[in-house]
């Protein structure tokens, strides 16, 4: 089963150093830098391109929107919490993201006192009372797919080159790489869906709502 540690020794393969002990516990300065970066590597991945293995389709329920809620960016007043681990919207209902007038934000949650409850990244749109929407979801080593985990390796590498070897050619080195291993050709068809019509067989997942976010791409 692959692991964060088993990414970042890929990760001390791209570089030409030493493998890590452990991501968790190595005291080596490598170690401490990989352990620094790796959370924001993967979700930079994840975020820039959809792949299948960490696409999931999930069931929204409309929030309770908090009486002095108002958007500034739409007139939609229909929100539905994002779930935690949504790393960025593919599709809603089963068009895509760009072709549906919505916008995303962090709504407040106060208490009777005036006091910070929650804050809750949600999605504005037209559609409801549930929606289903497409998304990027943070997913573990174990669940990446090769191509996903060879990515975040080398996403790494970048973010950790210059304390490894303060070369400016193996960072172009790696930006090559990067390119190649999220280009979405045939070899990779596995990896990174190019389309965001493409049927996902999965069942969305349900996610109600409790009433009361890279480099580059957003939610």
């Amino acid at each position: 089963m692959r692991t964060a540690t088993d990414i970042a020794n890929m990760t001390c393969d791209f570089l030409d150093v030493d493998p890590i002990g452990n991501i968790d516990t190595d005291r080596s300065g490598m170690g401490k830098a990989m352990r620094r970066n790796y959370d924001e590597a993967v979700d930079t991945v994840i975020r820039e391109f959809s792949w299948n293995c960490a696409t999931t389709r999930v069931e929204l329920s409309e929030m309770v929107l908090p009486g002095h809620f108002h958007s500034d960016h739409t007139d939609h007043q229909k929100a539905y919490a994002l779930p935690p681990d949504c790393l960025g919207v593919i599709d809603i209902n089963g068009r895509p993201i760009k072709e549906v007038t919505h916008a995303v934000e962090a709504i407040a949650i106060y208490d009777g006192n005036g006091k910070l409850v929650s804050r809750r990244t949600a999605i504005l749109c037209d559609d409801g009372p549930t929606i289903i929407v497409r998304i990027k979801a943070r997913i573990s080593p174990a669940d990446m797919d090769p191509h996903l985990a060879k990515a975040v390796a080398i996403e790494l590498a970048m973010r950790c080159v210059m304390k490894a070897t303060n070369s400016t050619q193996k960072m172009q080195m790696l930006e090559g790489m990067y390119r190649d291993a999220t280009r979405g050709s045939v070899q990779r068809v596995g990896g990174f869906q190019t389309s965001s019509r493409e049927n996902n067989a999965k069942a969305a997942r349900r996610y109600p709502s409790t009433g009361a976010r890279a480099r580059a791409g957003s939610i």
